[in-house]
Order: C-alpha cells, then sequence, then structure tokens
C-alpha cells in the first residue's frame, strides 16, 4: 500500500514489524513533499499482513516514471531482499484533486 497524503495518517494504526527509511535503501528516490515521511513499513492492518510505502516520489518532483514506481517494484516484484513477500493486492492512495 502507497500511503500518499490522503490516508497519511493511516500509518499512525499500523502495527509495525520492521520499518526502513527510503534512504537506507540503495536506489530509493528521496521525498522532497513535506507529508510524505519516506519509510517502507512491514508489519499488519487490523490482523493481515502489510507492505506500505509512507510516501512516494512525482513526477513534479523532476523524477522519471522509473523512479517514481521504484517502491512498487521494491515491495512486489519478487526482489531478493523480500522474497517471501507475495502481493495479492495492490492500493494506492493521494489527494488527487486537492
Amino acid at each position: 500500500m502507497i500511503l500518499g497524503t490522503g490516508l497519511s495518517g493511516l500509518a499512525d494504526v499500523i502495527d509495525v514489524s520492521h520499518e526502513l527509511a527510503y534512504t537506507d535503501i540503495p536506489g530509493f528516490p528521496q521525498l522532497t513533499v513535506q507529508s510524505h515521511q519516506g519509510t517502507l513499513m512491514l508489519g499488519s492492518l487490523a490482523g493481515t499482513p502489510i507492505i506500505a510505502l509512507n510516501g512516494r516520489a512525482h513526477l513534479y518532483e523532476g523524477y522519471d516514471a522509473r523512479q517514481v514506481v521504484f517502491g512498487t517494484r521494491t515491495g512486489c516484484s519478487g526482489n531478493q531482499d523480500l522474497d517471501r513477500v507475495q502481493c495479492m493486492r495492490w492500493y494506492e492512495t493521494g489527494a488527487q484533486g486537492r
């Protein structure tokens, strides 16, 4: 799940077992949007295992499309570091239209 501006508060109710700053993940774009925390969280939400990206990169920050989707590809592409993770559903939130 990508927590954009629209549901960034959801991060407060995730039972986090592991959390990594984007700055500690090689290749991860650095965020400039103030309300985006820039952390990858592993944990559970209402008892369901979850990977949450708390914030995301945007094209308007100067990143290209490949950089913008880096987080999604890291969490759901069979990445060697997350090889036991299977994404069954992907949710992305934001504040479109604001």
